[in-house]
Parts: structure tokens; sequence; C-alpha cells
């Protein structure tokens, strides 16, 4: 009697269809993995800013006046920091001389930007090479004039101090803080950073446009094909001891753009704008403390008027 063996296996296309599969399973999971990841980010993100505008608060209970964007050079931020549980920091300030006379002398440790200053999403300040650049910057004003009508302000512009009875739009229409994407110039090698397409770099214009009169060809200027000379020491948030416009505040003109530009080499009368880190939206804290999500085609009419404390106008979105 003859026995026959059955051979036991796979063929290779149903070996190829396992691991077609299988991959197609680890793409998904892939996916979903890094969804939650960015959700967590995102969430942190939000977290961090929160945290911010609660210090902002905090401050105004001691001192009954929103921290000023300058006073010898120093941020806001820096103003914040007994209140972000950074006294020891804090300590090594001396506010009563110059920032520029100073800094170079901190220890890095010191001029490092604290963590809650940075959102998790941005790989630009997530660089082992970041030393100074924050996501969050405070909102000076809105309009097409570049005025100081907003919040975070210099106190020299405002009698000293700007009380938050000031806030006449309302705590709750005005707006105090936004996230934008950032980067440490001196910190980065050119290779390292993105280009001014996607970046909070800021461009000069080829000269000096008169506002509000010549506002429409300073945008054509602003937002054309146009290569424009980098201003070299001036993006959003590149240093969060810094105090200036453009730096660590901008006027609210316009949600996005293609680039952040300069009025010929003066920051003060600018179009800058935030650079979401977040798909199709990014982070805004006002004036009461509250922190929410906006696209970024958000109306132009509405952007402005919440950038200001006092304009009148009626504010919905």
């Amino acid at each position: 009697m003859r026995i026959r063996f059955r051979r036991v296996g796979i063929t290779l296309i149903e070996t190829l269809v396992v691991i077609a599969i299988v991959s197609i399973l680890l793409g998904l999971v892939l996916v979903a993995v890094q969804q939650s990841r960015e959700a967590a980010r995102k969430l942190s993100c939000f977290s961090n800013m929160r945290q911010v505008a609660l210090a902002i608060h905090s401050y105004e209970s001691q001192y009954r006046c929103i921290p000023s964007s300058a006073g010898n050079g120093f941020s806001f931020h820096c103003r914040l920091l007994p209140f972000c549980e950074e006294q020891s920091r804090y300590t090594h300030l001396d506010f009563s001389r110059h920032l520029n006379s100073q800094s170079v002398a901190l220890p890095l440790e010191i001029r490092r930007v604290p963590r809650y200053l940075i959102c998790p999403s941005d790989p630009d300040t997530n660089h082992p090479h970041n030393h100074l650049s924050t996501n969050f910057v405070g909102i000076a004003g809105g309009g097409i004039n570049g005025d100081y009508n907003g919040v975070i302000v210099p106190a020299g512009l405002v009698g000293g101090r700007l009380a938050l009875a000031s806030v006449s739009d309302g705590t709750s229409n005005t707006l105090l803080l936004a996230e934008t994407s950032s980067f440490e110039l001196d910190g980065f090698s050119a290779n390292d950073i993105r280009t001014h397409l996607d970046s909070s770099a800021t461009f000069a214009s080829s000269r000096y446009f008169e506002l509000p009169n010549a506002f429409s060809e300073f945008v054509e200027e602003c937002f054309s094909e146009r290569p424009l000379r980098a201003m070299a020491t001036s993006n959003l948030g590149g240093n969060w001891m810094e105090a200036s416009i453009g730096m660590n505040s901008f006027t609210c003109i316009f949600p996005k753009q293609r680039r952040n530009c300069g009025n010929d080499s003066g920051l003060g009368k600018s179009l800058i704008a935030p650079v979401r880190n977040h798909v199709g939206v990014f982070s805004v804290s006002f004036v009461d403390g509250s922190v929410r999500r906006f696209s970024d085609s958000i109306d132009n009419e509405i952007w402005r008027a919440m950038g200001t404390r006092a304009g009148g106008e009626v504010v919905s979105y």
C-alpha cells in the first residue's frame, strides 16, 4: 500500500496577500498614532497659552495693569516670570538697566526660553539649537495704521500703565495673545530655516509707504513674488526676552499672508501675521483669559476689530 503525504504550506500569492494586509494595517496604526500624538501636542500648546494668559491676569491683579511690551527692552514675558513659577530666573534680570547691556552676560540657562512658551508642534522652536524663540506673542493692536491700540503695548504710549478697564471693547472680544511658528535666526544654519514662504521671518519693503494712504501699494509689494531683503534680526517670536513689535507683539491686519513685511526698515508700520503650527487652525487668547482656535481664513475686518481694545467695533465670529 502506497501512502501519499500531502504537503502543507502557503503559496507565494498567499504570502504576498498577507504581507499587503499587514502593511495596510500597520499604515493605519501609524496614522492613528501620529494623529494621537498631534492631538496631544495641540492640547499641550493650548494649555501653555492658557498658562501665559492666566499669568497676565495674576500680574494685573497684583499691579493693577497689564504687563507692557517694553521698558528698557524687556518683553512682557520677562515680567510674567514670577507668575509662571520662574522666580529664580526673574531675580537674575535687572529691569533698571537695558536688556542689551546685560543679556550677553546672562548664563544660557537664564536666557533659554522657558518650556511653557513653546508649542510642541513647531519643529523650529523644538530644534535642539533653539535657545530663544517662543511661539506665543502679544497683540499690539488692530488696523492698517499700525497703531498701538491693542493690549500688549509699550508703557510709554499709555501713560505708563494700561489698566484692564481700558479694554472698553470687552475682554471677551479683544485679543491678548496669538500662537505662531517661529525660529531663532542666530541659532540656525541656512539649511535649518524654512523658507520665508513658510516662516515668521520679516522682510523689508523696497521703500517706505505712507499709511494708510499707500496701504494697498504696500500690500501689493509685500505679497508679490518680488524678492525683498531680509531684516536679519527680525522674526516674530524670535527672542522671548526682547520687547519690540514684530518680535514679541504684532498688529492684527491679516490673519494669513505670503510673508511678513516691515515698512522699509521699520517694524512700527508693518504687515505681520502668525504662522500656524496646526493644520488649518491657530490658537488665540482673549483678554478674559479664554483660549480659542481660529482658522486663518477668518475675515480680515473681524481680525482687525478683535485686535483693538477700544475701537468700538461690533465683533461677531
